[in-house]
């Protein structure tokens, strides 16, 4: 991220970094006016469909074996999960 800093800067009239909490991933925004009449162009997918899933599969998996395991409510394990309130042992 930090070798391509100047590059996005200078390619892009807008651009942002946004932090997502908990994690150590960061997500870069850019933004650039069409030029007059100019259409959208389709952006090729940079991640497969299982990558683009896989984080959201991993916590379902994590949410199906702690209700198995406690007898709990789905919706409390996920909360105490995010939380960082309980660990998952893999």
């Amino acid at each position: 991220m930090k070798k391509r800093h100047a590059q996005w800067l200078r390619a892009n009239q807008h651009m942002r970094y946004m932090w997502i909490p908990h994690t150590d991933a960061i997500v870069v925004v850019t933004a650039n006016p069409l030029p007059e009449g100019g259409k959208v162009p389709k952006q090729p997918g940079s991640y497969s469909d299982a990558e683009k899933t896989a984080a959201f599969q991993q916590l379902l998996q994590v949410t199906i074996r702690l209700r198995r395991l406690c007898g709990m409510q789905a919706e409390a394990l996920v909360f105490l999960r995010m939380h960082r309130l309980i660990e998952v042992e893999r």
